[in-house]
């Protein structure tokens, strides 16, 4: 159920729209007071936090329509570090207005109730991806997972603009860049997946989804004997 448009319109008297992120640029660093949760406009973010040594451990990417933040609700100071992988724009939601007036709008806590669903789902994710023991497996989980994520916004799932480095995959998802760049090479020649110079081609989606071990949802059903329809 969405929000009514008198609703959105009170939603949109305390947002602030927070000047352009370039690349590089961090958004908020851990330990910073916890204040507002943002949503991203346009562009991306990574999440990640500095081990003891310095070493950076990424814990998530955020496209356009994602809401970062609420790692800080518990403890009253932001969790991890953000930062821009290229020039974005975010609404800064001040969380004690948030939670104000969604009082006043049911439909606003639902909408944070799926937002924080959301938050834990993507935990959950890279638990799971990191526990694959097949490098190519994992790779392609995590492109395949891309892509969906890219589809459920309304862009062209077959082609589009990825800003995410190599290396910052191989981080992502336990490997080394060496081992992914020579992956994408493997998925390149047979044909699955081109990324070269941060654009992501997607020439054979069921050779990917095969590949990353996910299985199709019609045959699922049809094991499980709820298959109704002849595809």
């Amino acid at each position: 159920m969405g929000l009514e448009h008198s609703d959105i319109m009170r939603l949109d008297q305390i947002v602030n729209h927070k000047p352009r992120l370039e690349k590089g640029e961090q958004l908020y660093c851990a330990h910073d007071p916890f204040c507002s949760v943002y949503a991203i406009r346009s562009g991306m973010l990574k999440l990640y936090s500095n081990q003891e040594d310095g070493i950076e451990v990424i814990h998530g990417f955020y496209f356009s329509g994602d809401v970062v933040g609420f790692d800080g609700i518990e403890s009253g100071e932001y969790q991890l570090n953000v930062e821009a992988i290229e020039p974005s724009t975010l609404c800064e939601i001040p969380y004690e207005q948030l939670q104000l007036l969604s009082v006043n709008i049911p439909n606003l806590s639902m909408h944070l109730y799926r937002v924080l669903g959301k938050k834990m789902n993507d935990s959950y994710y890279q638990a799971q991806l990191l526990a694959i023991k097949s490098a190519e497996q994992r790779l392609a989980n995590f492109l395949y997972y891309t892509v969906d994520r890219i589809r459920s916004r309304g862009f062209d799932e077959f082609e589009f603009h990825l800003p995410i480095l190599h290396r910052e995959v191989a981080n992502y998802i336990g490997l080394t860049p060496e081992t992914v760049s020579r992956l994408l090479t493997k998925f390149h020649n047979q044909g699955i997946v081109t990324w070269k110079k941060r654009r992501v081609v997607l020439h054979d989606k069921d050779a990917l989804r095969t590949l990353a071990g996910i299985p199709n949802v019609v045959d699922f059903k049809c094991k499980l004997g709820e298959c109704r329809l002849n595809f």
